[in-house]
């Protein structure tokens, strides 16, 4: 069972509750890392979740990959006033 780092972080008035692990299948020889960010917008009471992994096998280096994924992550935004 691999530890999770949990952290929380603001951007644009955002808050966000980021998980970083690994994950593992049972019963096939699958797993690798995970990176989830919930964004909560109190101007709109509104939760986003984005979750992304990579699953690269025989493949020691997944760090570049999980750097692009979290290059993606960062780059949601979000509408100030959203009319619904």
């Amino acid at each position: 069972n691999a530890d999770l780092v949990y952290e929380r972080e603001t951007l644009n008035n955002i808050e966000i509750a980021v998980t970083r692990g690994l994950w593992k299948t049972f019963g096939y020889a699958m797993g690798g890392p995970f990176l989830l960010r919930a964004h909560y917008n109190k101007a709109t009471n509104d939760v986003v979740v984005t979750d992304g992994y990579v699953y690269f096998p025989d493949k020691p280096e997944k760090r570049n990959m999980m750097r692009q994924l979290e290059g993606i992550m960062y780059s949601v935004r979000f509408e100030e006033n959203q009319n619904q």
